[in-house]
């Protein structure tokens, strides 16, 4: 059975404001339910231990989300340390977004080697929202960025500046990953994108991890 590993963020603060924050329950438990009877699914984070929730709202009017927050609370409050794992297990590698990655994910050490080892042996990349965060400045083995040439969707710069965050968060993701030469691509406010090119999968926000789920499935069944 392949292996895909779920990488979550250990970050629960919203930069220098009051607020909470961490990954988004339902761009995990939505993968995790699509992915679950056909792969082994790991959890992980930089840090290790548990992860910080945020979305818990969604609970009340998503059954799927509020599954996998009461059955399944071991995932994220024992991830495994990224860095402990052998990443050439694994055949895939997913990124659940939620605003706490954009404090720990871009340009950290253990995620890049994690992206490079798994995609330069053949594996998958899929992120969602904001964990293409993760990919922001990754180089492969040959000195070029990961997202070089490639077309991509990510949390939009509009859709941060809708809801106040473009002052908050540390970075605007879109500009950031546009600046690695790849091709963004995007959908209205809210509305579903996912993008596919050369074994990278991209969600461009919540609407987005059904999609992503179902083309990583795809991805690794063929």
């Amino acid at each position: 059975m392949k292996k895909i590993l779920f990488v979550l963020t250990n970050n629960n603060k919203l930069g220098n404001t009051n607020k909470e924050t961490g990954f988004y329950l339902p761009e995990v438990a939505h993968p995790y339910e699509i992915l679950k009877n056909s792969f082994k699914i790991e959890f992980a984070s930089i840090l290790g231990g548990k992860a910080p929730i945020s979305g818990l709202e969604s609970i009340s009017s998503d059954s799927v989300s509020k599954k996998f927050y009461e059955n399944h609370s071991d995932f994220y409050k024992n991830t495994k340390k990224l860095n402990s794992l052998n990443y050439a297990d694994y055949d895939a590698i997913f990124f659940a977004g939620g605003h706490g990655t954009m404090w720990d994910f871009p340009k950290n050490k253990d995620i890049s080697n994690a992206i490079v080892t798994i995609y330069e042996k053949g594996g998958v990349i899929a992120s969602v929202c904001h964990g293409p965060a993760a990919l922001v400045d990754v180089k492969l083995s040959n000195g070029k960025y990961l997202l070089s040439n490639k077309k991509f969707t990510s949390f939009t710069n509009a859709e941060e500046e809708a809801i106040n965050y473009t002052n908050i968060v540390p970075l605007l993701l879109e500009t950031a990953l546009i600046n690695n030469g790849g091709i963004f691509e995007k959908a209205d406010l809210w509305k579903k994108k996912v993008v596919v090119d050369s074994r990278i999968i991209t969600g461009q926000n919540p609407a987005s991890a059904y999609g992503v789920a179902e083309e990583l499935k795809v991805l690794l069944e063929n």
